[in-house]
């Protein structure tokens, strides 16, 4: 095997693991945005998909306002429909900031089976 060669498998190699780490990085995002809705809506997922959508608030500001405060958000709420055809709303506050809102939650947690507890170690209380 000649270097040349060896070299061009390792740049093929180099470029097959960026390209598998940018989908793992898309994926977990995806997985991330999934376990923010279902956090939402526990049984969002009982009938299939799920979709989501941002709706715009009713009520109209003014440009002063606009101006003053672009960052603010009023009445601005999360359509989520289920499987069956099912819409929730949810208020722009109560939304985790990995779906667009403005409610900060360093990782929705799902929780798990106990863990195992065995006699004679260090756990045991």
């Amino acid at each position: 095997m000649t270097l040349r060669y060896a070299m061009s498998r390792i740049r093929n190699t180099s470029d097959k693991l960026k390209q598998h780490l940018t989908e793992q990085t898309y994926l977990v995002e995806q997985l991330d945005k999934a376990l923010a809705i279902e956090h939402l809506w526990h049984t969002v997922f009982d009938y299939g998909n799920a979709k989501s959508q941002w709706l715009s608030a009713d009520e109209k500001r003014s440009q002063f306002d606009q101006l003053r405060n672009p960052d603010a958000h009023y009445g601005e709420t999360l359509m989520v429909t289920n499987g069956m055809g099912d819409v929730k709303k949810f208020p722009y506050h109560d939304v985790p900031q990995i779906l667009g809102g403005g409610k900060n939650v360093a990782s929705v947690e799902i929780p798990g089976p106990e863990p195992e507890v065995k006699k004679g170690t260090i756990n045991e209380m």
